[in-house]
């Protein structure tokens, strides 16, 4: 439906910003092996958001942390992680 569409863009723009940062990451470290560029990868992708939840709490208060974090839960089936051995 029209929600469903509604949430496209945004998901596309995540995927460019995603690819933009590992084709930035390879460039800037050439000779990483696999398990090198991913860590590298997953650190410059979860660091403005990491930021960003900081900031939250900090300025909007426990609820509002709450509700981004439940949201990220949400979003990254990190409950469903959580619970799988």
């Amino acid at each position: 439906g029209r929600a469903e569409r509604a949430a496209v863009p945004a998901l596309a723009a995540l995927r460019r910003h995603f690819e933009a940062e590992r084709e930035r990451l390879l460039k800037e470290s050439p000779g990483a092996d696999a398990a090198e560029a991913t860590r590298l990868l997953v650190n410059r992708l979860l660091h403005h958001p990491s930021e960003a939840l900081r900031a939250l709490a900090a300025e909007q208060g426990q609820y509002e942390r709450a509700a981004a974090e439940a949201l990220l839960r949400r979003l990254f089936a990190l409950d469903r992680e959580e619970r799988e051995p």
